[in-house]
């Protein structure tokens, strides 16, 4: 029996705080592409979305049967990603945390995932964090 509408969404709001906690505890998240960059999605909507997961190996089980020639898990340290997220705002695109199966466990813009991923840190640790060479690099993404 598939699971009922609430229940899917209580799944995925659990899987993206997992999500945020792991990658902030970890330093590094995953995403698909090539040395070009992520390779984006597009929504229902038409939005472009970039995915990110936690772990290398949910970023290479949602993408090896659709991968082109070339593409591959891609490593993101938290430190590097930062920079990547200041263009992203930019470009006016969204965030797809932890997609499994076709389930996106939550869709944010770009301001929305750094501040989740701000919220993540306790306080008394945002200036030891080993990611976050200066401590307002993410804040400087947000409005």
């Amino acid at each position: 029996m598939p699971p009922r509408p609430f229940e899917r969404v209580a799944a995925n709001k659990s899987r993206a705080a997992a999500f945020f906690r792991h990658v902030v505890e970890q330093g590094v998240c995953f995403s698909w592409g090539t040395d070009e960059g992520v390779t984006p999605w597009e929504d229902r909507n038409g939005d472009t979305l970039l995915p990110l997961w936690p772990d290398e190996a949910s970023a290479s089980s949602e993408n090896q049967d659709d991968g082109e020639p070339g593409e591959r898990v891609l490593e993101r340290p938290l430190d590097e990603l930062v920079s990547s997220l200041r263009r992203w705002a930019d470009a006016d695109v969204g965030i797809a945390v932890h997609p499994v199966d076709g389930h996106i466990a939550g869709t944010y813009s770009v301001r929305d995932f750094a501040t989740r991923l701000l919220d993540e840190v306790p306080q008394d640790q945002r200036e030891s964090a080993a990611w976050m060479n200066d401590p307002a690099g993410l804040a400087r993404v947000l409005p």
